[in-house]
């Protein structure tokens, strides 16, 4: 496994993966779906910014639909090793070196954002987690946290 890593690894630069917002039906639809376009947004510039290759998820589906991998990688509704791994097994189908997987989850009256920065392997290079009400206080405290969890990538 690690020598089918190795072209990847070897890369001029860091090449991060955004992934889809993994909801699994506990918070309502529509947050998440409202939620998935800003996460990309937001991190793309942030990972942009110093110099970090980013393809979003949104874009990655198409490559997957025309070399018909989609079932090989299994979708995080389906697959049974938790969002992370099958993130991280997406990621490297497409030739990144860390994914950005967003989940959501309600948190009583609220809703609960979690973002965790991982590499190939599953391993965790940064974290944070919010509970708000609303999209817009997610949207804020991605902005916050998107210069941090992007300088995990040149941290030793």
């Amino acid at each position: 496994m690690i020598l089918s890593l190795l072209p990847i690894l070897l890369s001029a630069a860091p090449i991060v993966l955004i992934d889809s917002v993994t909801n699994d039906n506990k918070a309502p639809p529509e947050i998440a779906a409202a939620l998935e376009p800003m996460l990309c947004s937001t991190f793309e510039k942030a990972f942009k910014a110093v110099k970090v290759d980013v393809k979003c998820r949104a874009d990655v589906q198409a490559i997957l639909r025309l070399r018909a991998l989609q079932n090989a990688v299994g979708t995080p509704n389906r697959c049974a090793e938790g969002s992370e791994k099958c993130a991280a097994r997406m990621a490297k189908l497409v030739r990144c070196t860390h994914v950005l997987v967003a989940t959501l989850d309600p948190a009583g009256g609220a809703l609960k954002l979690n973002l965790n920065l991982v590499d190939l392997m599953g391993k965790s290079s940064a974290t944070s987690s919010v509970t708000v009400k609303d999209l817009k206080g997610m949207v804020r405290f991605m902005e916050k946290v998107a210069p941090s969890i992007t300088a995990s990538l040149s941290s030793p």
